[in-house]
């Protein structure tokens, strides 16, 4: 009698608990067509698995985090680029002469414009950064330009009054004949506080937060322990990862070609924090501050402040950033 007893509340238990799962998206006969609705329905220990593609979602939120043992995976499924991207794609340019484009009733201060994959200079930015004071007298984002009549070929111009849109291509070509993407969306990712989650083999691109201020991110971690594998960050606004908490692993990624530093690490207001522990390792952090911020400033491979404790860096190849490679700055080391 005793063992049938046990025999039941054995049963019991195991009939409670719910098993991992898998949740495929944007394939055909996927369970899920966008990443959002599968974060919803992501438990701890599930694994969300993205088919190849470009999935233009803006501002994605993370919901729900997962344990230390059974954390949520966003991965690939391995055959070919899974790209998330704050972008839209731009048509119905208008001709209005001396190689000049113009796309009208265009709603978002787009603060890049990409052609083929590569970005146009801005011209006449207007986002606040360009009145920041830097701290020394020098703005934090010097302006190229002051109007349209400053187009040069491979640059645009984004007339906030008229909500107009305009760009100057090499050799006058027609961007309705090109692939144009602009940015929109503030932060690609946003982990939300949320914890024990792992990403791989995920390509992230386009922000547009420096708009309205922001030191903007492709992904922005302030949770505890996040797993980052394989993945590159590339071509956002102003940071490609904004990173705070503790426990974090970044391994094998490329971080590159953002508009002002690479990686963000902040150690938050306290400055006897505890160490976060936080690996940086195996990463190439390249060509980032291409939209020149100003370099004493915030610019550069990696910054780190404020507070920032037990962080280490290993094995990294990090180069042709225009600023600072590493920088340790008001950290307590």
């Amino acid at each position: 009698m005793r063992f049938l007893k046990l025999m039941l509340v054995f049963i019991g238990m195991t009939s409670l608990s719910t098993p991992a799962k898998e949740i495929r998206v944007g394939t055909t006969n996927g369970q899920v067509v966008t990443i959002v609705e599968a974060l919803r329905q992501a438990e701890p220990g599930d694994e969300i698995i993205l088919s190849p593609g470009v999935y233009r979602e803006a501002g994605i939120r993370w919901t729900r985090g997962g344990t230390a043992d059974s954390p949520i995976v966003l991965r690939s499924d391995g055959n070919g680029p899974v790209v998330i991207c704050g972008s839209v794609l731009v048509t119905d340019w208008v001709d209005i002469g001396n190689g000049i484009w113009k796309r009208a009733d265009w709603k978002h201060d787009s603060q890049q414009l990409f052609v083929t994959g590569q970005p146009l200079q801005q011209i006449a930015a207007r986002n606040p950064f360009t009145q920041q004071d830097a701290g020394d007298g020098n703005k934090c984002l010097l302006p190229q330009g002051r109007s349209v009549q400053d187009l040069v070929p491979n640059s645009f111009f984004y007339d906030v009054d008229t909500q107009t849109l305009f760009c100057r291509l090499v050799g006058s070509q027609n961007p309705n004949q090109l692939l144009v993407e602009a940015s929109i969306s503030n932060d690609v990712m946003d982990g939300n506080g949320q914890s024990h989650i792992v990403l791989k083999g995920l390509i992230f691109r386009h922000s547009n937060g420096t708009s309205t201020g922001q030191r903007s991110a492709l992904l922005r971690v302030n949770g505890n322990h996040w797993r980052i594998e394989d993945c590159t960050f590339e071509q956002g606004d102003f940071s490609g990862i904004a990173l705070a908490g503790e426990g974090h692993q970044i391994r094998q990624c490329r971080i590159q070609d953002n508009g002002c530093v690479g990686i963000d690490v902040n150690g938050g207001e306290s400055d006897d924090r505890p160490p976060q522990q936080i690996l940086l390792e195996n990463l190439i952090v390249r060509n980032n501050n291409h939209r020149n911020f100003y370099s004493y400033w915030h610019a550069g491979g990696i910054k780190l402040i404020p507070n920032v404790r037990g962080v280490t860096i290993r094995g990294c190849d990090i180069r042709d950033n225009y600023g600072p490679g590493v920088w340790f700055d008001a950290s307590g080391g």
